[in-house]
């Protein structure tokens, strides 16, 4: 009988616990939800209690609450209705940042019987967020000398939205300068840059305010804006340029040392450095220009040092050049002509040749004297002369030819009345003051027998004695001959050889600073003079017929050596010759019209022709004609000429010409320049012979492409037949920083282990450079703007531009990185290209799984059915992949199995019936395993105690058994039928009191605490007595649609009470949460 009822009970047991399982299992749904991001509060989400199959009335007493692993007041259930609503703000971005998928995965657990619900809330994504700049203004300092399409990248905006609230589109503020390059590095990245369209120009444009607007594509549109701020950098681009390109100046030559000649003004449109402007004299100018200017180098003012003399130099032309201090330099050259004006400093001179002295006191009027010729080195009045004679003499000067003089009898002469003449020639010009010169001639008067002899009386009376001998003196008349007694003089003075021949003849005596000329006794002479023309072109061969000279001048060829015919000239007086056998003025020795004359328009060789008997003078000029024998000569055969390659188009370039010793047409010079893309040829006339040369760029220069441009200039003179000059000029490109870095790949992508070690290369960057010397020099570096996750976990060296890793990477903390590197030359404005390297982290298998154990119902009754819910594991794991995939196991031979209810969730359940006689207490180990390569685990152990029932009924020894067992019967049915009572007393009185206090705590008003968030403290016992900290939890239970509510909740157990133990307590049977010990394999 009591066998049989036993077998009822088991049975009853056994459906009773099958069905506790398909409950269970039927419980374990999930539902999904969704609702948009900053819905107000109250929004409704669903009806969660309806969409559970659960009954709105049993939600309290079932202790129905939802548990949520994010924050758990964003959604609440209204316990009056079962509706989901929106509790408090949600926000997704704050909620899932830029993940594509955003959910609030909610646990709805009820008890009696145990079910676990698991439901995910989408939130929806609104066009909340606006695209957002970094900051409000971004400014860029660009070059002027960028070159077209060169490109300058901008940060864009990001947008916390998703999907098409995030997609954002980019419009620039209509620039002349600038257009917007996008480039979509994939539909939600793009790399932004301002493309260059128009060269800049500082000068012009030193500032450019650009307005760059962001817009998503939400409903509605949603944007933002950045002020770009370009401030366009100076570069030395401008030249100096003067205010003139001749300055021309006047300058007596009387100047004093130290005068200023010329401040020159030049001025530079850069600033900073590239204006400062640095003066000197060009580098061809001569030695006699250094000599006699100096020139301030700041300031421009050109000074006199050396004395200024018209007479050598009339005039200067000083090559000046301005060099700006930029890098490179910028130059521009200006011509100073300085012209020495004239003045009256040189005082006349006068040179007097003797021809025949002593003069004879019978000499006929206009016998020649002397020649006197005069010179003034002045020029214009200054160097005009006239020559005066001693007046009340009887000579006179009579002009023979400009300048030249003779010295002529004018009256009769007496020598007994005047033997001598000192006289006074003056020689005067035309400046003011005037300047003048004297020469002293002592001209002796020669006696003639032109007077007889004469007694002292006309009649003489003597008195003779008488006796006389013989013989006997007897008177001695004195008688007077004013021209014996001269002969007597003079022949005395020859006998004492006071006066040689030689000297008589030809020469001069100086006689106490007194010029004396004197000669012995000449014939007459008539004073004769004429002037006749010819001319002989310069480098004629010896002998080249010049003039019948004797003939032209009216002389008998007989008597040119009879009359002691000479010629004479002031410069070189073998040039010319006369054959004196036919009178033929030839060539004797070549003549070199640039040797004689220089420069000079008027080339001629001035001869006196000299005859005697009577004396006469000719003037002979012979013209010197010019012959183009000199071709035009350039200074140097090569030129180098150094143009940087910044120079702006019709830049210009002063080139030194050729110079032609000829003149006239024979030194016109035109010149002609090889042809080339890049110069022209520009000509400028000063007047007829000055000419200003200069190269004029037409086509900008590019050193990368032509460094060096090699021309010819060629110089034509105007002679027949022609002659050239050529000069090579060689151009060399000098290097300016117009090139940027570039790199080889504009991103770069690289995979890295998440444990990488520290210091390991992560890329070398390659970046060229075009330019050369220190533009070429490149240097990287971080953008400016890169975050601090960046700078803190990589390294890069500026030389090398290895990026190295510096700091520990993790995949679970950052999945990417995107490092914008600047990669910068040397050059001065510095020029600057950018890469963007895309770094992503390869996840290895370097997080254990996590287990999570909470306790629902413990310890466990014996007679639980199978299904019955033990405990919830949670497992997770950081890695993603299958390193994140996670399994669960438990340890082998126990009475447990793990049922999955959710992805990662699990429940752990009763498998198979329990015993507690037998096993009274079972140490779960629950093992998370992930698979990795190689795998790692976790391992928690769970103390499951399992609680006592009454299923054994009391025994009796052997020889009682008979007697004694109809009255154990009965007294064990008595038992356990008070037992059932006291129970459902205990249990109703419970539920009142927990339902009447929970309508006194949600009925309170709010500032009372009601419904508001706690943390309680659960506590369990185990089957033998021992108590365990839990963990906290916080719990919602609420009625109505106030605020939430927090209480310390007891949970009844899901299966009846256990038996009241010998010693009369009941075994309490509370939810708590199980301790768990984890391990790490």
């Amino acid at each position: 009988m009591l066998f049989a009822g036993r077998g009822g009970k088991g049975a009853r047991r056994l459906l009773l616990s099958l069905l506790l399982l398909a409950a269970w299992e039927a419980g374990n749904g999930q539902i999904h939800y969704s609702v948009p991001e900053e819905a107000k509060h109250g929004t409704f989400v669903g009806r969660i209690a309806q969409d559970l199959g659960l009954e709105v009335a049993e939600l309290v007493p079932r202790l129905f609450r939802v548990v949520s692993k994010v924050r758990g007041d964003l959604l609440e259930v209204n316990l009056q209705n079962g509706i989901l609503f929106v509790n408090s703000r949600i926000d997704r971005e704050e909620l899932c940042g830029r993940s594509a998928e955003c959910s609030i995965h909610l646990e709805v657990i009820v008890d009696r019987p145990l079910q676990v619900f698991h439901v995910e809330v989408e939130v929806r994504d609104i066009n909340d967020n606006p695209p957002v700049f970094r900051a409000r203004e971004q400014r860029l300092f660009i070059p002027e000398s960028r070159l077209l399409d060169s490109r300058f990248p901008i940060e864009g905006a990001a947008d916390a939205d998703i999907g098409t609230n995030a997609l954002i589109t980019y419009t620039l503020s209509p620039s002349d300068y600038f257009s917007l390059d996008v480039q979509a590095s994939d539909e939600m990245s793009k790399s932004l840059s301002l493309e260059l369209r128009k060269s800049l120009d500082r000068e012009e444009t030193p500032e450019l305010h650009l307005l760059l607007t962001a817009t998503d594509g939400g409903k509605p549109v949603l944007e933002g804006t950045v002020q770009l701020l370009i401030t366009v950098l100076d570069v030395n681009d401008n030249a100096p340029l003067f205010a003139q390109a001749v300055y021309r100046i006047h300058l007596l030559e009387t100047t004093a040392n130290g005068t200023l000649v010329i401040t020159l003004n030049a001025s530079d449109a850069d600033e900073g450095v590239n204006g400062e402007i640095v003066f000197s004299f060009g580098s061809d100018v001569t030695l006699n220009i250094k000599k006699t200017f100096k020139i301030d180098s700041s300031l421009g003012e050109i000074r006199l040092i050396g004395g200024l003399d018209y007479e050598e130099t009339k005039s200067y032309e000083i090559q000046v050049k301005a060099v700006d201090k930029g890098s490179p330099p910028m130059s521009n050259h200006c011509k100073v002509l300085v012209k020495v004006l004239d003045v009256n400093d040189n005082a006349p001179e006068l040179l007097v040749t003797s021809l025949s002295l002593p003069v004879r006191e019978d000499s006929p009027l206009s016998t020649v004297i002397a020649f006197i010729s005069l010179s003034d080195r002045d020029s214009g009045v200054n160097g005009q002369v006239t020559c005066t004679l001693t007046p009340h003499v009887p000579f006179k000067l009579v002009s023979t030819f400009k300048n030249y003089y003779s010295l002529v009898v004018d009256s009769s002469l007496d020598r007994e009345k005047v033997s001598v003449y000192k006289l006074v020639v003056t020689a005067r010009d035309g400046g003011s003051p005037s300047l003048s010169t004297t020469a002293r001639v002592s001209v002796d008067v020669s006696d003639v027998n032109d007077n007889a002899p004469t007694f002292a009386q006309p009649e003489y009376t003597v008195f003779v004695k008488e006796n006389n001998p013989p013989g006997c003196h007897i008177f001695t008349p004195v008688c007077a001959h004013a021209a014996a007694v001269h002969g007597a003089a003079v022949l005395g003075a020859a006998q004492r050889g006071r006066v040689r021949a030689r000297e008589a003849q030809a020469g001069v005596l100086q006689r106490g600073g007194e010029l004396v000329l004197f000669a012995a006794e000449a014939a007459e002479g008539a004073a004769g003079s004429g002037q006749v023309h010819y001319s002989v072109p310069e480098e004629a061969k010896h002998g080249t017929f010049v003039g019948r000279i004797a003939q032209d001048l009216g002389l008998e060829v007989a008597e040119l050596v009879p009359r002691l015919f000479r010629v004479a000239s002031k410069g070189r007086g073998d040039l010319l010759e006369v054959n004196l056998q036919n009178g033929i003025l030839f060539v004797n020795s070549r003549i070199d019209r640039e040797e004689l004359c220089g420069r000079n328009a008027e080339c001629s060789i001035r001869l006196e022709v000299i005859v005697d008997r009577p004396l006469q003078v000719f003037h002979v000029e012979v013209e010197v004609k010019d012959i183009n024998d000199n071709p035009p000569i350039f200074p140097m055969a090569v030129k180098t000429i150094r143009f940087h390659e910044s120079r702006l188009l019709d830049s210009r370039f002063p080139l030194e010409g050729a110079s032609d010793a000829d003149i006239g047409v024979n030194a016109l010079l035109s010149y002609k320049l090889s042809s080339s893309e890049f110069f022209f040829l520009d000509v400028q006339t000063n007047d007829e012979l000055s000419q200003s040369l200069s190269l004029v760029l037409r086509k900008s220069l590019d050193r990368e492409e032509t460094a060096e441009v090699n021309l010819l200039l060629v110089a034509t003179d105007g002679g027949k037949p022609e002659l050239t000059g050529t000069v090579q000029l060689l151009i060399k490109v000098l290097d300016v920083n117009d090139n940027e870095p570039t790199f080889d790949q504009s991103v770069y992508k690289v995979q890295l282990l998440e444990n990488t070690a520290n210091g390991t290369l992560v890329i070398k960057l390659n970046s060229s450079d075009a330019d050369e010397g220190s533009n070429s020099e490149i240097m990287y570096s971080f953008s400016s703007d890169v975050p601090p996750t960046i700078t803190t976990k990589f390294k890069i060296d500026p030389s090398s531009g290895e990026i190295r890793t510096k700091g520990q990477l993790d995949y679970e903390e950052m999945k990417s990185y995107e490092i914008q590197v600047i990669a910068y030359d040397n050059g001065t404005p510095s020029m600057s290209g950018h890469c963007k390297i895309t770094v992503k982290l390869v996840d290895i298998n370097d997080n254990t799984p996590e287990i999570s154990i909470t306790s629902l119902s413990l310890p466990i009754p014996e007679d639980a059915p199978l299904g019955t819910v033990i405990a919830l594991i949670t497992v997770s794991d950081r890695d993603t992949g299958a390193n994140g995939q996670v399994i669960c196991t438990l340890n082998l031979h126990n009475p447990f199995k793990l049922v999955s209810t959710f992805k990662n969730y699990y429940s752990l359940v009763l498998d198979s019936s329990l015993d507690r006689e037998r096993v009274a207490n079972y140490e779960v180990i629950v093992t998370a395993r992930d698979r990795g390569s190689p795998s790692l685990s976790a391992t928690a152990s769970v103390s499951v105690d399992v609680a006592d029932v009454n299923d054994n009924a009391p025994t009796f020894a052997p020889s009682r058994a008979s007697t004694g067992a109809a009255g154990a019967e009965a007294a064990l049915v008595d038992v356990n039928v008070y037992l059932i009572v006291a129970i459902c007393a205990v249990s109703s009185l419970f539920v009142l009191t927990l339902l009447l206090y929970t309508a006194l705590r949600c009925s309170a008003p709010p500032s009372e605490g009601a419904c508001r968030p706690g943390k309680p403290r659960l506590v369990c016992s185990s089957a033998v007595g021992s108590w365990s900290y839990s963990q906290q939890r916080r719990q919602r239970g609420c009625s109505g649609e106030g605020p939430p509510k927090t209480d310390l909740m007891a949970f009844s157990p899901s299966l009846p009470a256990g038996p009241i133990s010998a010693d009369g307590e009941e075994h309490p049977d509370v939810d708590a949460d199980i301790p768990a010990i984890v391990s790490n394999f």
